[in-house]
């Protein structure tokens, strides 16, 4: 895809990760723990997965790569 002149891939997550594991942790020092965990707790509450079935699709839509069941234990 090529967006105002420059070529984009939608799929590639490379400069988020550098984003979330370099510029937040330095910008949020002691805080990032708890910056991330509360992100991560917005983004399950505004996209709710109610299965196991959802979650792979959910995660290839979002950009993160491809999930896979690899031991199930429990009930669950």
């Amino acid at each position: 895809m090529i967006v105002d002149g420059f070529s984009t891939n939608p799929s590639s997550t490379f400069g988020i990760e550098l984003i979330r594991d370099y510029v937040l942790m330095d910008l949020l020092g002691t805080d990032y723990r708890h910056v991330i965990y509360w992100a991560g707790k917005r983004l399950a509450r505004e996209f709710p997965v109610l299965s196991a079935e959802e979650a792979p699709p959910f995660f290839q839509e979002a950009g993160w790569g491809h999930l896979e069941l690899k031991n199930k234990k429990g009930t669950l």
